[in-house]
């Protein structure tokens, strides 16, 4: 089943926040791209509690990764964990179009980031890794 095991991620985020590491929901290792829209704000909620039942709700903070194959699509994301209980987001850039976004002045990918950064309710971290070129 892919279905997620919230009581697990409930533990987990426990455990990582009591270490003093601050929760990262649907980050840049691969997970984010097999989430829903409606399972990343899922996870905030959830995360959310289980750092209530540490008290540290008030003073730990939550970042989700909202990078979607497109702005309009990142943007929503942004503006639903914001909603949900996230308190920064971090946006790297999609994947699909790699020519543009290495082109020489790097303005498509530029744009792709103040564009979200302008309508994104939260602050934004910005996740850019180096794309290699294919062949």
């Amino acid at each position: 089943m892919e279905d997620l095991d919230l009581e697990a991620f409930h533990s987990h985020v426990i455990f990582t926040a009591s270490a003093g590491t601050v929760p990262v929901i649907a980050g840049s290792m691969g997970e984010a791209v097999h989430l829903s829209g409606a399972e990343r704000i899922t996870l905030v909620q959830i995360a959310r509690r289980a750092l209530k039942t540490i008290g540290l709700a008030d003073t730990m903070p939550i970042i989700v990764g909202v990078g979607a194959p497109n702005t309009r699509e990142t943007i929503l994301l942004a503006c639903e964990v914001a909603a949900a209980g996230a308190d920064s987001v971090m946006v790297v850039p999609p994947g699909y179009y790699s020519g543009p976004l290495q082109s020489a002045d790097c303005a498509a990918l530029k744009t792709y980031f103040v564009d979200i950064a302008a309508a994104s309710p939260l602050p934004v971290i910005l996740n850019n890794f180096p794309l290699s070129p294919l062949g």
